[in-house]
């Protein structure tokens, strides 16, 4: 029984995928308005976690477990998978740069579950870590191809779902911490972005030139040089994470 939820829920994931896959080619192809952009993916958060795919406890630095009521489960999981999924999206902003910064995301969530025996997060890591890298040579400046907005809100999904999944067995007080630190790079650029343009009096939904890879290239660093900073700030930051895993190992 166990191994048909979880093929299920596979399947499941998959299905999900190729729904806000339809979604961003359908806005490379002919634009799709904000609106229906979250319309789409709130859905698609909510049918996430109607498949068994949820944040349901939140742990403080004491180590005490909150579990989450159902419908603050499910408040919190959207918002996630959400964010997430436009925080790729958002980045995608110089050559290379959010396919580089996912794969190095996508190699750490895949660590979280070699080391926890998780199959399923295993498996869509090493499946979507194999199609950055490959992607990757081609979307290296100048790229030959790029991401779109099919392709950024399809691996912003797909991340967001295996960092849910990193959590299962994880009950310290660092396990929602560790997917935030492996895909810090992208958050903290989406909550600056949002913090900005609220102070500024502009809806969240506008773009601007505030991201941290155009500050970097006001700052006088080539474009490749400032993809490579934030190459480096993120596998920091996921080396944080994997240490963090490794000091408090999950409670069996």
């Amino acid at each position: 029984p166990a191994l048909s939820v979880e093929i299920l829920r596979t399947v499941g994931i998959g299905l999900l995928s190729l729904v806000v896959l339809a979604l961003g080619l359908l806005d490379d192809i002919r634009g799709t308005s904000p609106r229906e952009k979250l319309v789409v993916q709130l859905a698609a958060a909510v049918a996430t976690w109607v498949i068994g795919v949820r944040i349901e406890r939140l742990t403080g630095f004491s180590g005490a477990p909150l579990e989450l009521a159902p419908w603050l489960s499910l408040l919190v999981t959207s918002a996630w998978i959400v964010g997430i999924t436009n925080a790729v999206n958002l980045i995608d902003g110089l050559d290379g740069l959010a396919a580089g910064v996912s794969l190095i995301a996508v190699v750490t969530f895949g660590a979280f579950g070699w080391l926890d025996n998780h199959g399923l997060v295993v498996l869509v890591a090493v499946t979507l870590g194999g199609a950055l890298f490959g992607f990757l040579v081609f979307n290296w400046r100048p790229a030959r191809i790029t991401l779109g907005d099919s392709g950024s809100l399809f691996v912003g999904y797909v991340l967001s779902v295996v960092g849910i999944l990193c959590t299962v067995k994880q009950y310290t007080a660092f396990a929602v911490g560790v997917p935030i630190l492996a895909l810090g790079v992208p958050i903290a650029d989406t909550l600056f972005a949002v913090f900005r343009r609220l102070r500024d009096g502009q809806p969240v939904t506008a773009g601007d030139q505030g991201h941290v890879h155009h500050r970097l290239l006001r700052a006088g660093l080539p474009e490749s040089h400032a993809v490579v900073w934030l190459y480096g700030t993120a596998v920091g930051l996921a080396a944080v994470a994997l240490a963090l895993r490794a000091a408090h190992a999950p409670v069996q």
